[in-house]
């Protein structure tokens, strides 16, 4: 599970590299994951960029499935722009937004 809170700074993902390095951990194997941004109000512009590459990277590593909690339009139009730009519609579909963490969960593992 990927969790942000408040408004993500460039600086709160520059230089992080948890998620490469988890991504890298599963060594080719298909993979999903939870995006938990109930607690997050907006992405900087670099911090969208950052977020664009993480996803092209989960992408090419062999991300099998995803989900994003929020309920905050701004955020999900921001998330949907990036996903356009990474292709990932095209390998994924359409981005699945849930307004709560239980039921993404729920999404996740069907």
């Amino acid at each position: 599970m990927v969790r942000f809170e408040g408004q993500v700074l460039l600086t709160d993902v520059v230089g992080d590299r948890r998620f490469g390095d988890l991504v890298k951990g599963f060594k080719g194997a298909p993979f999903r994951v939870v995006c938990d941004f109930r607690k997050t109000t907006s992405m900087e512009e670099g911090v969208a960029d950052m977020f664009m590459r993480a996803q092209s990277f989960a992408l090419k590593a062999n991300l099998e499935k995803d989900a994003f909690v929020t309920s905050d339009p701004q955020l999900r139009f921001q998330l949907n722009r990036i996903a356009h730009d990474t292709r990932r519609f095209h390998w994924l579909g359409p981005l699945r937004f849930f307004d709560t963490l239980e039921a993404a969960q729920t999404y996740i593992q069907v």
